[in-house]
């Protein structure tokens, strides 16, 4: 297992994952976010709102949603699955030689 961090707006979170899945991280990331802007998708992270023109969409969610894509989907069949190191971190610069997603 590997660390990667998950960088969010104003925190930042240590994942671990298999080694063979950390190697291709942002390939992962890309296919995430295929999933989860598509609306044949099913999730629950599109949430509605309402503005002047009527009924809206936009997607909410955090790095549990991706964490649970990489178990459920990626990772159905593996014993290894990606767990929380520990969430909403300041990095420091031993974090700097880790993998890094931006969300």
């Amino acid at each position: 297992m590997k660390q990667v961090i998950l960088k969010w707006t104003y925190y930042s979170d240590i994942i671990n994952v298999p080694n063979d899945i950390v190697e291709d991280i942002h390939e992962y990331q890309m296919k995430f976010d295929k999933w989860l802007s598509d609306k044949g998708s099913k999730h629950n992270y599109w949430v509605t709102f309402q503005n002047e023109e009527g009924a809206s969409f936009a997607l909410e969610f955090d790095s549990e949603a991706f964490v649970t894509w990489l178990n459920d989907y990626i990772l159905s069949d593996s014993d290894e699955k990606v767990t929380f190191e520990v969430k909403d971190i300041q990095l420091s610069d031993e974090h700097k030689t880790l993998p890094l997603l931006y969300f």
